[in-house]
C-alpha cells in the first residue's frame, strides 16, 4: 500500500469497485493524493505512487480509517445503490441506515470540502433525497456529467439521449453536498 502524502489534496473513493475512475485521476493528477476505499480486493496492476488502496466496508459513522477533517473531497459512485440492494430492512430503516453511514463520511471530510454521490435518478429522489433531509445537510441534485462518470453511467446517460421519451429512473443524477457547519453528530442542524 502506498504511503498518503499529507501535504497533498486528499481525495477519497468510496465503494470504487475496480477503481478505474480514480487510477486514470491519479496518473494525470500527480500533485493529489487518491484513496479508494473498497470491499473487493486490489486491482491486478501496479497503482500510481499517489493512490492508496484501503480495504474495507462503510458500515457505520466509524467505518472510515481516517481522522476527522482529514479528507478533501469524497465521492461515492453508484456506491450507495450497491449497499442498498444488499440491505434487509424497510426503505425508513435504510434511511436510518444511511444517515449513519453519511455522517461518518462527513465526519472524516473537511471543513469547506465536498462530497459528490453519483447514484441513478430513481434511487436518488427515491431513497437517497429522503435520508438526506433526515441527516439536515444542504445539498444540490444535478444530472451527472458524462466525464465524471464509470462507464456504467455513461452507458445509461447514452441510452437516455437516444431515446429521451423513455422513462429514466436509471438516469445518473449527482448529488452535491459541501461540508460547512456540519456539526458531526448523528442528529445535525441544516446549515442557513
Amino acid at each position: 500500500m502506498n504511503e498518503i502524502n499529507q501535504e497533498k489534496p486528499r481525495l477519497l473513493d468510496v465503494g470504487a469497485g475496480f477503481g478505474e475512475l480514480f487510477i486514470d485521476r491519479a496518473k494525470a493528477e500527480p500533485n493529489k493524493n487518491f484513496i479508494v476505499f473498497e470491499p473487493l480486493g486490489f486491482p491486478d496492476q501496479e497503482l500510481p505512487e499517489n493512490l492508496t488502496w484501503i480495504k474495507g466496508r462503510l458500515t457505520d459513522q466509524e467505518s472510515l480509517p481516517f481522522q476527522d477533517g482529514s479528507i478533501d473531497g469524497v465521492i461515492l459512485n453508484f456506491s450507495l445503490s450497491t449497499i442498498y440492494a444488499d440491505y434487509s430492512g424497510s426503505d425508513q430503516e435504510f434511511g436510518e441506515y444511511l444517515q449513519k453511514i453519511l455522517t461518518g463520511v462527513l465526519r472524516v471530510l473537511k471543513d469547506g470540502g465536498e462530497m459528490v454521490i453519483r447514484e441513478e435518478r430513481g434511487f436518488c429522489l427515491n431513497i437517497l433525497e429522503p435520508g438526506l433531509n433526515g441527516l439536515g445537510v444542504d445539498f444540490v441534485i444535478t444530472p451527472a456529467k458524462e466525464q465524471d462518470l464509470s462507464l456504467t453511467g455513461q452507458e445509461m446517460l447514452a441510452d437516455y439521449y437516444f431515446d429521451p421519451e423513455k422513462n429514466h429512473d436509471s438516469l445518473p443524477l449527482q448529488v452535491v453536498i459541501s461540508k460547512t457547519g456540519f456539526a458531526g453528530s448523528a442528529n445535525p442542524q441544516k446549515s442557513q
